[in-house]
């Protein structure tokens, strides 16, 4: 069952069976959760509404990136003639990608999930479990 509150408050819990996996020891009620600006619900709560309020991210076409980083996915989103890149750093420890021509032309910053994420000089720098999201200038 799903947690929507702390045991005490959440007056409509399931009774009529024993948690396996949702348990106040194994997961943080929504309430908790929603509190937490660093939480998960709130990371794709961002990435919901930055999709929902772009043409590219919710419509367009996906085209690979000659992006082969270790521990990183990346890819093109393409729309009406516009195209953004997307790239992942999917690993716990923060990624240089060496500046390729492909990503001289996308240098100018669209969106990012963390502020250190930067591109300087002859490298891309991307922290753990973050996104950088480029256009073109």
């Amino acid at each position: 069952p799903f947690l929507w509150d702390t045991k005490e408050k959440d007056q409509q819990r399931t009774a009529w069976m024993k948690p396996k996996y949702n348990t106040d020891e194994e997961q943080d009620p929504l309430t908790v959760v929603k509190a937490d600006t660093n939480s998960l619900y709130h990371y794709y709560r961002t990435f919901i509404r930055l999709r929902s309020n772009n043409d590219i991210l919710a419509l367009g076409d996906m085209e690979a990136s000659t992006i082969k980083e270790k521990g990183t996915a990346a890819f093109y989103r393409v729309y009406e003639g516009k195209k953004l890149l997307i790239i992942h750093n999917l690993s716990d420890k923060k990624v240089e990608i060496p500046v390729n021509e492909e990503l001289k032309t996308f240098s100018q910053k669209f969106f990012t999930t963390h502020p250190t994420n930067t591109i300087e000089g002859e490298h891309t720098h991307l922290q753990p479990y973050s996104t950088l999201i480029l256009e073109k200038i």
